[in-house]
């Protein structure tokens, strides 16, 4: 439907069962270049590999807005200076006053920072094709090491971000080596969108998957670094069935290496994104002389203003019915759904 935003973009928005990624009025699925939008990716952002792969790099994305809107919060609350005494497990702590993201607070902090010439820095752990890393660049990280075990996500990134990214598996990294090698041991974020199939409400099967696992080496590795922040994005499930008891450890190894941490579900059409997706949010704060300063910031849009797809992609042209892509305009190509 053009007048409201989009379902969630999954690695199979090529697919368009039961007519889910279907095109509003024109007989065809989605191009690639309708769902990276519907994703927030800027227009000049190219996906690499075959057809498939392309939608899957785009599915399995964290929306370069949303993410931004995340990193750039928790960037700001960096710079905050007014806090207000808690209590948290016997430890005096503080808090920020206010969660509100309005601009004026938020160029504010922004304006703070750059006049400190504060440049914070980041790891982008299981990276993908960049969505978050993108994100996190627009508000004002450095990212300085990004890694997958994908390779052509891992060239896509590339060719948009950069040469920080490494083809690299999970398991064998020395993420703390490569830091030390660049000088950058004070590390202000460790992020990452671990694999979540595993804890997919859709998906089916025991509960047990071998997936799961790279949440708890996610953490690991940023507890090694010891990062200011530690941010995962995953899919509510993980704070169901199959892995509640995963996040509570979680909870728990974050609470034992002094870090607070932080869930909430949100949702990125709050955030200006088109499209319905909704998402678990863990931000782990390290307590630093008794004080915390970040909270989740408030949406930004209420239901009646989201971003609806005709306001994302209804001005572009039709894909080529040969099933080629758009001369003028890059990935937007389709599959129609009839002969």
């Amino acid at each position: 439907s053009w007048d409201r935003p989009s379902i969630t973009i999954t690695a199979y928005a090529r697919n368009p069962a039961s007519g889910r990624f279907v095109h509003p009025e024109q007989d065809r699925g989605l191009s690639v270049r309708e769902a990276a939008i519907l994703q927030s990716f800027p227009n000049y952002y190219m996906f690499d590999g075959p057809f498939d792969s392309k939608f899957s790099q785009i599915g399995n994305a964290v929306p370069p807005r949303f993410a931004s809107f995340i990193a750039g919060y928790l960037v700001g609350e960096l710079a905050s200076s007014i806090q207000f005494p808690l209590s948290y497990q016997g430890i005096e702590v503080s808090k920020p006053i206010t969660n509100s993201y309005s601009s004026k607070i938020a160029s504010s902090k922004m304006n703070r920072i750059s006049n400190a010439n504060i440049k914070p820095t980041a790891v982008d752990a299981f990276c993908g094709a960049g969505g978050l890393s993108l994100g996190l660049q627009r508000a004002g990280f450095a990212v300085q090491l990004s890694y997958d075990s994908n390779q052509i996500a891992v060239e896509t990134y590339r060719k948009n971000l950069g040469d920080q990214v490494i083809l690299a598996d999970a398991n064998q990294i020395d993420i703390s080596g490569r830091l030390r090698k660049k000088q950058k041991t004070d590390l202000t974020l460790f992020a990452g969108g671990p694999p979540c199939q595993g804890f997919s409400v859709q998906r089916r099967g025991a509960d047990a998957d071998s997936r799961n696992l790279l949440v708890e080496l996610f953490f690991s590795q940023a507890m090694q670094i010891r990062p200011h922040f530690i941010l995962m994005e995953n899919v509510l499930g993980i704070a169901g069935r199959r892995g509640n008891d995963l996040l509570q450890e979680i909870s728990h190894l974050c609470t034992e290496s002094g870090y607070y941490c932080h869930t909430k579900v949100l949702n990125a059409a709050d955030f200006g994104v088109p499209q319905i997706r909704r998402r678990m949010l863990l931000v782990a704060e390290r307590i630093c002389n008794g004080g915390l300063f970040f909270e989740f910031p408030s949406p930004v849009l209420t239901q009646d203003s989201w971003k609806t797809v005709w306001d994302a992609i209804s001005d572009l042209p039709p894909t080529p019915r040969n099933g080629t892509e758009y001369v003028r305009i890059p990935n937007h190509r389709s599959d129609r759904m009839t002969d």
